[in-house]
């Protein structure tokens, strides 16, 4: 027996409960009618923290609990670990290698240190808005009480200046490196009991010091955690880091890691081997920086979409970078694992909120994002080249989307696309491959959000939308939508994305999101829920999640659909490959098919609903 809450404490066929109506199994879950978001998802503790630009989910440690992460530009990322019973780990980034310096960990926090042990402090300050990364400075402390001059040279490859400092004869010069590039130089000495604070424009390019002999290396403590240099001379590194894509693109059965790295404006190309996007890959516990040697470096992209997709078809995974102001890149792996740069020729602009998206069903993903008021389709053809398959004009103002969000709303087969934006949103229906516009009003959904979501919240069988800060929109049978009220309490102005993801492995989809700059709100799922089924795919060797391959449930005349990449909403990450079937009433299901990524297909019949099943390539 489901039970379903409903505005009025009266149905035909139903047992009142207190303002809960009791349901017959065999009746699918009415929707909500009220407003009251807590007695659909109920709060958990919030995580601590800001300057955060999206939110997604993973399983890193492949213990079949979905983990939480957050990229911060270049301040620090979060991990948490799913330990179970809906607990976390403490933050883990540094911990699996991902943190912004190997070398210091934590250093980018930008929490001032304890004084302790005479020594020299370095370290990170933050101040301002959590927006504004230029409110960040260098702070050296030479904590001592002796006559001992502390002699420093600091290198920065951004305009610096010196903020204050005091008891202290810092001066600032200016000159070029060796490959030409402008350098700010800071030198001078700091007295015992001295300090300085040190102003870059730049956040995302390293600093380099160096600390004259007065001072050992046993007495430099870097960052919070106050760790020690093995030598006076190192470097600080704080990147200007988007989106994270986890996915196991080095065939061994463990999550690597994809980082796009923004960096230095528009000039990032000039810092090429000072700046890169980062390929991690995962050694069992912690992800190790390749390097130079995957063959990935820096180019002129301003990296902001991180993706992993098969994009030239060869049954390997690449990489792809959703670019500021130029057009994406996309790095193709070879047999031996390593990248090398395709052109992506015919794809001559820019291009936002890119998602790779199968929308015809044929097991090659097209590109799809947002290109000036216009939503664009983008196709690869026989020789390699791509062709603007499809231009659709969306908006005629500003506010553009950076949040394509894709999914069979209205279950014919096809993956339909929703692009949120604060000058109008636009529903994308999808027949036969072809996306054409669908008016908003009709549907009962609003004309504009900041974030989108799709997600079937209840599991009966039926998309539902959070439009944010509208809130959720439940589908009803007849693919209107009610508008409830629910989760309408995120209040983004700037910037909002929301992943909806089974964090206790129950059935249903609990809620993480990040609004502004902070992971604001995280909720279980507490809602009357039909049956459901979940999947996790084990695809073939090069491709173990399956990106690219997608799943029918069939019962009787009722056929859903669901693709491995749709339960990845956030803006510029990737990392959740679990599939998610509401079915309502539906007790077992007939047939269940896997397309897999090259075509093959496998099929079970009989499944039980609601259980977790994992499938693996034949």
């Amino acid at each position: 027996m489901k039970v379903a809450l409903i505005g009025a404490c009266a149905t035909a066929g139903s047992v009142c409960l207190g303002g809960l109506v009791a349901i017959p199994s065999e009746v699918v879950p009415v929707s909500l009618t009220t407003d009251s978001t807590a007695a659909w998802f109920e709060p958990l503790p919030p995580i601590p923290g800001d300057r955060f630009r999206d939110v997604d989910v993973t399983d890193i440690d492949g213990n079949g609990l979905l983990d939480i992460f957050a990229p911060a530009h270049s301040f620090e990322a979060r991990l948490y670990r799913n330990t179970g019973g809906l607990t976390f780990s403490a933050n883990e980034i540094a911990a699996y290698g991902l943190g912004q310096d190997a070398d210091f960990p934590r250093w980018e926090t930008g929490v001032p240190p304890v004084l302790g042990a005479p020594g020299l402090y370095v370290y990170r300050k933050l101040e301002g808005a959590p927006r504004d990364e230029a409110n960040t400075s260098l702070n050296l402390v030479w904590h001592s009480t002796g006559t001992t001059v502390a002699r420093v040279d600091l290198t920065f490859y951004a305009a610096t200046t010196i903020e204050y400092q005091q008891k202290a004869g810092l001066s600032l010069t200016t000159g070029v490196d060796g490959e030409g590039r402008k350098i700010w130089t800071v030198s001078g000495k700091i007295q015992a009991g001295g300090q300085a604070a040190l102003r870059p424009t730049e956040t995302g390019l390293p600093i380099d010091v160096t600390v004259r002999r007065s001072v050992a290396a046993a007495q430099i403590y870097v960052g919070p955690d106050l760790v020690r240099p093995d030598r006076r001379t190192f470097t600080l590194r704080a990147k200007d880091r988007h989106g994270l894509a986890f996915a196991d693109f080095m065939g061994d059965n463990l999550q690597d890691a994809f980082w796009a790295v923004g960096g230095a404006g528009d000039t990032a190309q000039l810092y090429e081997g000072l700046i890169d996007d980062e390929v991690f890959v995962n050694e069992g516990d912690v992800e190790v920086l390749l390097g130079p040697s995957s063959g990935v470096r820096k180019t002129t992209c301003r990296g902001y979409d991180a993706r992993v997709v098969d994009g030239n078809g060869d049954d390997r995974l690449d990489l792809f970078l959703g670019c500021f102001k130029q057009h994406p890149m996309l790095w193709v792996q070879d047999s031996a694992g390593h990248f090398t740069l395709d052109p992506l020729t015919g794809v001559a602009q820019t291009i936002y909120g890119t998602r790779w998206v199968d929308l015809d069903n044929d097991n090659a993903q097209e590109l799809v994002g947002t290109a000036g008021t216009s939503v664009v389709i983008y196709e690869r053809d026989a020789n390699g080249s791509y062709q603007l398959s499809q231009s659709i004009p969306v908006s005629t103002g500003p506010g553009m989307s950076q949040s394509i969000q894709s999914a069979d709303y209205d279950g014919d087969g096809y993956q339909d696309v929703f692009v949120p934006s604060k000058s109008g949103s636009v529903l994308l229906r999808n027949t036969n491959g072809v996306l054409a516009r669908q008016a908003l009003a009709p549907l009962a959904l609003p004309a504009t959000a900041i974030g989108a979501a799709w997600a079937d919240v209840n599991s009966d069988g039926l998309l539902d939308l959070l439009a944010m800060p509208g809130g959720l929109y439940l589908q009803n049978p007849n693919g209107t939508f009610a508008t409830t009220g629910v989760l309408a309490h995120l209040q983004p102005t700037y910037i909002a994305s929301a992943t909806f993801a089974d964090l206790d492995n129950d059935g249903a989809r609990d809620i993480v999101t990040n609004l502004e700059t902070k992971i604001d709100y995280i909720a279980r799922n507490v809602s009357p829920q039909g049956n459901w089924l979940q999947v996790n795919l084990a695809g073939p060797n090069g491709n173990a999640n399956a990106i690219g391959a997608y799943v029918t449930a069939t019962t009787g005349t009722k056929v859903q659909r669901h693709w491995i990449g749709e339960s990845d909403t956030s803006l510029f990450s990737q990392g959740h490959y679990r599939l998610y079937f509401g079915l309502g009433a539906v007790s077992a299901i007939d047939k269940l098919t896997v397309r897999w990524p090259d075509g093959t297909v496998s099929t079970r019949t009989n499944v039980a609903t609601d259980q977790m099943i994992n499938i693996s390539y034949p």
